[in-house]
């Protein structure tokens, strides 16, 4: 018992700075009976304060859990170095590591160095060194980060053992090691209680989060229950079904749950999601239409006699890519039973964190358990509720790729890159076409290569309409299609109106989370957009996911794309760290992207204004210019309408952080690239790259031109 004119803090700290092995105990616990036989065993004395027997013993117990975030019994130190519980002990005396503890010099560092026995693998050194500690820090020992992240876990009284890797032989294969178990290069790599925490600023923000302490403090307890499944999928497109497949080859029992609620105008699909049937798949081939229009005019100037009134025909172009839909939803479904995944076409809503409700077509409902769920319902068009008749005669893309009718003259509302993109094609396939635009193109992308595409399709016959929202559209005449009368109100306030055949709105997406009942089990969402709040794809739920579009943007620093590739990337290394494959994470950083535009647009990275704010106008230096694909040169179009540009970031040994082109075939430019950034590649190295001749894409590795300088960059040809 502590001295009257001591408080609980002193005796403490005096305790365990004055004593070569302290442990605090409690007379009635078979852990700390064995912890005390350990010790005796290797002639180690020590000092034991049992709490039970204690008058203050409580006190001192809430004192060891503000010290160390552990609760239980026994509670060990070290030299001064808290170890933790029994399991700590034991596994540091299992593995040699302990009996050093007792010689080791006390400096009030409370870290211990390691590297690999003689002949140790290194899978099983780093394995069984997370398998056991409580905390690994892999460092360098010049790496000031690496420097920080230890202050970090000293000032929470926190013991942990560090590798260095610049200090040992087998520095060089454990880093190789862990690039291909976690995906990360760099150092300092943590672990904590065996989950790979990241880096410096992910480390850093679970502890602004309180998520570290939790974690370090949370008692893991073994979930025996028998479940229905160990994971069900919340939601059938690209991103469900590959995270399903992925746990599915992991060895677990999977169900995924897939139900398509019609849209406003009756529209539904089958297995796949957004992407398959109502988006990416379906717009690339009417997009594909287009060019092959354009290519026919440009092939008389190659030689070509073709017609001059060349007709398309929208049943024929419908009728094949639905056909052609129709053959991967089967697919699909044969996927998922090779993988042993069962598909279930029903609703699914939560009813506890480990319960679901089913909910079939028929009305019949079913209740199935789960050890793990992910959600990836993705999302839909929004309807925007101030506009008049907007859900009883406007389509959205929802609509569109399946429209039995050519939509005629078509009045596309919104500026997102789905609208400009069905503008687009409309266009190219013969049809008249307007855009009403409320304020700037793309939002979020580039507003320099946001400029070109709406210049170069203005300058291609889309009309639009800036500045303005539509009020109300009313249906004058029945048809197929029909005709539509659309008031507006401009960027002067005044209510115009037209007349058009159909009228597309694509003035955004929201997810499809308000019937989940997320907020009966916890789950946090943005209040705003809806979108579940997520670190590294874990809800605020241990055992609820998210993934794809519904994940939001604030969960990844801003990074988050709503983009298919994305979901199925995150699905699949979601997957395999539930199930135990690796700790590899989605990088959310440097996503490339094209937007299938009558001139595409393809981007990796950071936009010019985004690059401004991150790092400073004086530390971005731009390299552009526009060029002239050799294709053009003959059929007479315009030499200076492509254009390309990187952004790099002068403080970083002038890392390129943006790249951006417009041109054709832009998206089979970037996704080259998108390599580049993963290599984290600098200008010098796109400089040092051969380019392919005579192609577009050669342009990025000429580049000489910086906006700074003020110098021309029009294009010309090879």
């Amino acid at each position: 018992m502590p001295p009257i004119n001591q408080s609980v803090k002193e005796f403490v700290e005096q305790l365990v700075s004055s004593n070569n092995v302290v442990i605090f105990s409690k007379t009635t616990c078979p852990f700390c009976l064995k912890v005390k036989a350990l010790f005796k065993g290797l002639d180690q004395e020590f000092t034991v304060v049992e709490l039970d027997q204690l008058p203050n013993g409580n006190e001192i117990k809430d004192y060891l859990i503000e010290k160390t975030n552990q609760t239980t019994v026994p509670n060990v130190f070290i030299k001064g170095n808290h170890i933790g519980g029994y399991d700590s002990t034991t596994k540091l005396h299992n593995q040699g590591r302990l009996s050093p503890m007792f010689d080791s010099p006390r400096n009030g560092d409370s870290s211990m160095y390691t590297k690999p026995k003689p002949g140790e693998q290194i899978d099983h050194f780093v394995n069984e060194l997370i398998r056991t500690s409580r905390v690994v820090i892999f460092s360098k020992s010049t790496c000031p980060i690496c420097a920080k992240i230890k202050n970090l876990f000293k000032s929470m009284n926190e013991a942990y053992i560090s590798v260095e890797l610049d200090r040992i032989e087998d520095g060089p294969a454990i880093r190789d090691y862990l690039y291909d178990r976690t995906g990360q290069k760099t150092v300092p790599n943590v672990y904590v209680k065996g989950k790979h925490m990241g880096g410096f600023d992910t480390v850093v923000k679970a502890q602004t989060d309180s998520r570290l302490a939790k974690l370090l403090n949370e008692e893991k307890i073994e979930d025996d229950t028998q479940y229905d499944y160990d994971m069900v999928v919340i939601g059938g497109g690209s991103g469900g079904l590959a995270c399903s497949k992925a746990a599915a080859a992991a060895g677990a029992k999977v169900a995924v749950l897939d139900f398509v609620k019609p849209s406003p105008q009756g529209t539904a699909w089958g297995l796949g999601g957004t992407c398959v049937n109502v988006g990416c798949i379906p717009k690339k081939l009417m997009h594909q239409s287009a060019i092959l229009g354009e290519s026919i005019n440009d092939s008389r100037e190659y030689g070509w006699q073709t017609p001059e009134n060349v007709q398309h025909n929208w049943d024929v172009m419908k009728d094949n890519i639905q056909n052609y839909i129709g053959s991967l939803n089967f697919n699909y479904r044969v996927q998922l039973r090779d993988k042993k995944v069962e598909y279930i076409n029903a609703f699914g809503e939560f009813i506890d964190k480990h319960k679901l409700k089913l909910s079939y077509k028929n009305g019949k409902t079913k209740e199935v358990t789960a050890r793990n769920v992910v959600i990836a319902v993705g999302g839909r068009p929004k309807y925007p509720s101030d506009v008049k008749g907007a859900q009883e005669h406007c389509i959205s893309s929802d609509d569109l790729f399946s429209l039995p009718y050519n939509p005629g003259k078509t009045l596309c509302v919104g500026a997102s890159y789905v609208s400009l993109e069905c503008a687009g094609f409309l266009k190219g396939i013969g049809n008249d076409v307007t855009v009403m635009v409320r304020s700037i193109l793309l939002r979020g992308f580039d507003q320099q290569m946001a400029g070109i595409i709406g210049d170069y399709m203005e300058n291609h016959g889309i009309k639009f309409i800036r500045g303005a929202v539509p009020t109300e559209i009313t249906r004058i005449k029945e048809g197929q299609p029909g005709e539509l009368l659309v008031k507006y109100k401009n960027e002067n306030g005044e209510i115009k109106e037209e007349m058009y055949n159909t009228v597309l709105l694509a003035v955004g997406r929201e997810v499809c989370t308000a019937d989940l009942n997320l907020d009966k089990i916890g789950v946090k969402i943005n209040p705003k957009s809806k979108k579940v709040l997520t670190n590294f794809e874990q809800t605020s739920v241990d055992n609820i996911y998210a993934i794809g579009d519904v994940v939001d943007e604030s969960s990844a620093n801003g990074r988050v794309l709503e983009l298919t590739p994305v979901a199925i990337k995150a699905g699949q290394l979601l997957a395999n760290r539930i199930f135990g494959k690796s700790d590899v994470k989605m990088d959310y950083y440097a996503v490339p992207t094209t937007v299938f535009t009558p001139i595409e647009y393809g981007a990796i990275g950071y936009s010019e204004e985004e690059a401004i704010s991150a790092f400073g106008e004086d530390n971005i230096e731009v390299y552009h210019t526009n060029f002239w694909p050799l294709e053009w040169t003959i059929a007479h179009k315009p030499h200076d309408v492509c254009y390309a540009k990187l952004i790099c970031n002068i403080s970083d040994n002038m890392r390129v952080i943006g790249l951006h082109v417009a041109g054709p075939n832009a998206g089979e430019m970037t996704q080259g690239y998108a390599v580049a950034f993963k290599l984290r590649a600098t200008k010098k190295d796109f400089d040092m790259t051969v380019g392919i001749h005579p192609t577009s894409s050669e342009t990025f590795t000429t580049l000489k031109t910086t906006k700074r300088s003020g110098e021309s960059v029009g294009g010309s040809g090879c």
